[in-house]
């Protein structure tokens, strides 16, 4: 009644029974398929691979694990994961073996067609962040000139102030849609393995004070002023835009819990 093909071997590996099931699927007889007969229902493709296997398992005594197609009685090859047993008396020997072929045929495809949209979604990622790359390096560019057109102005006023201060919180959030871009092509390139880390000689305290800095308006917003207390310097070899990210993301949810 199992769902599975099963079959015995002796302990050379020729086989001396199979279940119902094994006929069913096969649509085979007891005479075609007895001693080395099963051959006949294999992927001609892997039948080397799997006698190969399957004979050293035999000499070996160790259980044996393989996946190959079998040929179904309608002619359609379905992949069936297969594994043998060794049955042993009291003294340890062998007297025969125990397998069964179990149809995986779904559950490849379904790997198949997950594996095909992880690389869609790849490859929607990386294009989607490329193009999004150029337009806010323009806009970077544009909102530094009015920063300096800004600290240039003559009047002094508090329009000037005003403007300063919007291009300051313009450009801190262009920058972190860019940090997030650049996470979004670190995922592709981790995929393909290509992802590195630019390693330059950082000074981790200035770059804390940076982000701050950058940071101190939002956190003025939601009411929740930082307080970072730093050492005087910190230097090493480190990738600033990924501890960039880093700190962002905790000042972030220091800002966003209250908990600067």
């Amino acid at each position: 009644n199992m769902s599975q093909l099963a079959w015995m071997a002796d302990p050379n590996g020729d086989i001396f029974w199979f279940n119902r099931r094994w006929y069913e699927y096969t649509g085979t007889t007891f005479e075609e398929m007895v001693g080395t007969g099963w051959r006949t229902v294999h992927d001609p493709e892997h039948l080397p691979r799997v006698q190969e296997r399957f004979s050293a398992a035999i000499a070996s005594g160790a259980l044996w694990e393989d996946t190959f197609p079998l040929r179904r009685h309608d002619g359609e090859y379905r992949w069936h994961l297969s594994r043998a047993v060794p049955m042993r008396d009291a003294s340890g020997r062998i007297t025969h073996w125990f397998g069964t072929n179990t149809d995986i045929e779904e559950e490849r495809r379904h790997a198949s067609e997950l594996r095909e949209a992880l690389r869609a979604r790849e490859v929607f990622i990386s294009v989607a962040a490329h193009e999004l790359k150029t337009p806010m390096t323009s806009l970077l560019l544009r909102l530094s000139q009015l920063g300096r057109e800004a600290e240039q102005a003559t009047d002094g006023g508090r329009s000037s102030e005003r403007t300063r201060r919007a291009v300051e919180l313009a450009q801190g959030q262009v920058r972190r849609l860019a940090r997030l871009v650049e996470g979004l092509l670190d995922v592709s390139r981790m995929s393909d393995g290509r992802f590195s880390l630019a390693l330059d000689e950082l000074d981790l305290v200035a770059l804390v004070r940076e982000v701050t800095r950058a940071m101190a308006v939002d956190a003025e917003r939601h009411q929740a002023p930082l307080r970072v207390e730093t050492p005087d310097f910190l230097v090493g070899q480190f990738d600033r835009m990924k501890v960039e990210q880093v700190l962002v993301n905790l000042l972030s949810n220091a800002v966003k819990f209250g908990a600067g």
